[in-house]
């Protein structure tokens, strides 16, 4: 197999993960979602989007698997984002 046909389709492969997460997402209920999303690849993928599109899926799937350092992450995300919010509106009105 030619390495472009490699790459094509392990992103394909990654592409269709995402599509079953999210599809399942919406469809399920949280602790059945979390439950069925249990293979390592799956994982990996559901951390590095939910990370940037809503932390709170993430913290509920950490607090489901008992990841107690993730979530305190999430909590230190959560407050710089803040911070950085709070301070840029600081600086408008100044």
């Amino acid at each position: 197999m030619p390495c472009g046909m490699f790459l094509l389709t392990s992103r394909f492969h990654y592409v269709l993960v995402y599509l079953v997460i999210l599809h399942l997402e919406k469809k399920l209920p949280p602790s059945e979602f979390f439950r069925i999303i249990n293979k390592p690849m799956a994982c990996n993928l559901l951390e590095v989007y939910f990370k940037q599109q809503d932390l709170k899926i993430l913290n509920d799937f950490y607090y489901q698997d008992d990841r107690r350092v993730e979530i305190a992450n999430i909590r230190i995300l959560e407050s710089y984002e803040k911070t950085v919010s709070i301070n840029l509106e600081i600086t408008v009105w100044q």
